[in-house]
């Protein structure tokens, strides 16, 4: 999607139109930050939906009204609907004001992703009030549509693409290889455009257009240097790295999150002086 003042493209989480003439663009939040002080950049992200926007799948590109919605799990929906509220009250201005559905995945004769409407209502009213009385997706409707995307425009926590990661690309690198007499890992090579690129392929987006690219090289640089930083890798230059690969016990994404503790500085050999390769000591995490 485009803005059309100005011409800057966005990319919402969800867009859908629903008929000719009347569209909805919205964003789609299963975690928020602790700190509700780094809400805003959700609100300034909903306030730029508002805008006239182009790239609707009609002759034009264009449509006479589009909604803005915010999809947040319902965990966390009360919170951010008494923090938006708060910030309408303290004078911020939406062109379209939010409606703010909230999620959550019931088990009920299997699994179905259950949406409700909280705040707000939209253009058409026989949809408005169903939301609000609540309306249940059969999860196998939305794995068809969307089972092999693990990853999104937003960031998610470096743990997670970890994982996917060590999975997919470090234990992938020791197919066929034995670890030697003495030899406590295997060194994998690991460069983070070729990672990228893999992700983008399988699980993500590539390519631009409505989708953008991601996940971004910028957050597989990020999660190789926590390897790094927790003693599982070495970096060699600004895309390549070297991961110590050991088999690791237990539940992955939990290792590393009560690894971040221990962490270090993350260094690229031969540009800074410190102790050792990685401007550390190593350590024993596993």
């Amino acid at each position: 999607m485009t803005r059309v003042s100005s011409g800057v493209d966005i990319t919402p989480d969800v867009v859908v139109q629903l008929t000719r003439e009347v569209g909805l663009v919205a964003e789609a939040k299963r975690t928020l930050p602790a700190d509700d002080g780094r809400w805003v950049a959700e609100i300034e992200q909903l306030r730029s939906y508002g805008e006239e926007l182009s790239g609707w799948w009609n002759e034009g590109e264009r449509i006479r009204v589009h909604d803005v919605g915010l999809l947040i799990h319902q965990f966390h929906g009360p919170r951010f609907l008494a923090f938006l509220k708060k910030q309408i009250e303290g004078g911020v201005v939406f062109r379209r004001n939010p409606c703010v559905i909230e999620f959550n995945v019931t088990e009920q004769i299997g699994q179905r992703m259950f949406l409700c409407l909280r705040e707000g209502q939209l253009a058409i009213a026989d949809l408005t009030q169903s939301l609000v009385d609540g309306v249940p997706v059969p999860m196998e409707k939305v794995l068809a549509t969307y089972g092999e995307r693990a990853f999104y425009d937003a960031e998610q926590e470096v743990e997670y693409l970890m994982e996917r990661i060590w999975m997919d690309f470090v234990v992938g690198g020791t197919e066929g290889r034995v670890r030697g007499s003495g030899e406590r890992h295997l060194e994998v090579p690991i460069s983070a455009a070729a990672v990228t690129a893999g992700l983008q392929a399988g699980y993500g987006a590539k390519g631009g257009g409505r989708d953008g690219d991601y996940p971004k090289v910028s957050w597989v640089r990020g999660a190789m240097d926590r390897f790094v930083a927790i003693g599982l890798a070495r970096k060699v230059s600004a895309d390549q790295y070297v991961v110590l690969y050991r088999d690791i016990k237990g539940d992955l994404i939990e290792r590393f999150v009560t690894a971040k503790a221990r962490e270090r500085k993350v260094r690229i050999p031969g540009r800074q002086r410190g102790r050792g390769q990685n401007g550390g000591q190593n350590l024993e995490l596993f």
